[in-house]
């Protein structure tokens, strides 16, 4: 069974957020203390994660561990940042995730020089004054609802 970005996430996350080392559920029992001082309902949480854990083929468990291990060499700041960002990644409602899913998962898609490119456009866009920044999205969004036919008149006019 293939663990979906989602459950990956999760995973991560929440032994992130709880505190306690990343561990498969026989080893948080192992230390009594720590096992008996979680709440039912962490315990079957944890029993479950393992359950997926266990599912993961070895590939995918190698892959989680070492961006688990890159995260622990990141500043506090840098993790605080990311857990916050997961938190309201959290909050959001099914379509909004599912939008932001499907957009990373566009952007994993494109060619390294595309996403240089469009890196580039955007840290220009933040150097504008915030009106020049608000034109230039108002223009984009017109943009947009072109047709593909008005498009090529326009772009063959600036040639």
């Amino acid at each position: 069974m293939k663990a979906t970005i989602t459950q990956c996430l999760i995973l991560f996350f929440l032994v992130l957020m709880i505190g306690i080392p990343a561990a498969t559920c026989q080893e948080i029992s192992q230390d009594k203390a720590v096992w008996e001082s979680l709440s039912s309902g962490e315990k079957d949480m944890y029993r479950e994660l393992y359950k997926k854990w266990k599912a993961l083929p070895d590939s995918r468990k190698a892959e989680l561990k070492e961006k688990f291990e890159r995260f622990k060499r990141l500043p506090q700041s840098e993790k605080q940042r990311l857990s916050d960002n997961f938190s309201r990644f959290r909050q959001l409602n099914p379509e909004k995730r599912t939008l932001l899913i499907n957009r990373f998962k566009k952007w994993q898609r494109l060619p390294l020089e595309e996403k240089q490119r469009l890196r580039e456009i955007f840290k220009e866009i933040q150097t504008l004054s915030p009106e020049k920044r608000q034109d230039v999205i108002r223009r984009l969004k017109l943009w947009k609802k072109l047709t593909p036919k008005q498009k090529k008149i326009l772009r063959g006019r600036k040639a």
